[in-house]
């Protein structure tokens, strides 16, 4: 059988560029130095093609692991709500918490110094993760314009973000140093004109991060003005598969296409 026939383009075609180095950061006994990597998923015709918003997705992991490449499959889909996707890595134990902020940061500003190269609206720039990553996401968004924890390349670049989803992530200060701690409560207060719009989602049947610690999570910025959308997904366990359905991308979408900077 042979036919000949004509197929309108409706779906943009997007490809995954793997283990790019985005910073590089102390290693064995800080004699040595490592790259820390990002996958990123973009258009494959980039040439003319206007800028799309960035989407900064981190891994979770209690801290302690983390996988940059595990979730693609599922996050891809955010390509087709009009998102350039980053993965990104990020140091873990024995390393604290104030450095993997830090790399977060790092990672931000390469992409916004590669905007070009990747097809990124810099000025529309988001933030996601999963359990310790949704924490990251969290204190990326608190601590925005806070430049002390801007370190390394690509400091004339900023590191804010326009909004945050967190899912089933830990409360913050489970994993920081009191004084941090402090700095952060603090900063829900002092810094809340710059600190964007949150998304938080939780499970009632999640065995790790109780849902109270959400709830006054919640509170906590409702009380410092901040505006945050708070679902409570019945049933639904730690990284249960509830977290990834349609309906939930299609939530989070919707969000962050209300708090993007619109193109200039």
């Amino acid at each position: 059988m042979k036919k000949t026939i004509q197929i309108p383009i409706i779906n943009e075609s997007q490809i995954l560029m793997t283990d790019i180095t985005y910073t590089q950061v102390p290693y064995w006994f800080d004699a040595t130095l490592r790259p820390l990597k990002m996958d990123i998923i973009m258009p494959k015709h980039r040439e003319n093609h206007p800028r799309k918003p960035l989407l900064v997705w981190i891994c979770g992991g209690g801290m302690q692991t983390m996988d940059k490449d595990v979730w693609i499959p599922d996050i891809v889909s955010y390509t087709d709500r009009g998102y350039v996707v980053a993965s990104i890595s990020y140091r873990t134990y024995p390393d604290d918490f104030t450095k993997a902020l830090k790399d977060v940061k790092a990672a931000i500003r390469y992409l916004k110094a590669h905007a070009d190269l990747y097809c990124i609206d810099a000025a529309r720039t988001v933030i996601m993760g999963e359990s310790a990553g949704g924490m990251l996401a969290c204190a990326a968004g608190i601590t925005n314009e806070i430049r002390e924890f801007d370190e390394g390349e690509y400091l004339d670049y900023s590191s804010k973000v326009q909004a945050v989803v967190s899912l089933y992530g830990p409360v913050i200060r489970d994993f920081v140093t009191p004084e941090l701690d402090d700095m952060i409560k603090r900063l829900l207060k002092e810094n809340k004109e710059h600190i964007p719009p949150f998304f938080v989602m939780q499970g009632t049947e999640d065995t790790l991060v109780d849902k109270k610690y959400m709830d006054q999570m919640y509170c906590d910025l409702e009380e410092s003005g901040i505006e945050c959308d708070y679902y409570v997904l019945e049933g639904a366990g730690h990284g249960a598969d509830e977290f990834y359905q349609t309906e939930v991308k299609n939530l989070v979408s919707d969000f962050f296409n209300k708090a993007i900077v619109p193109e200039s």
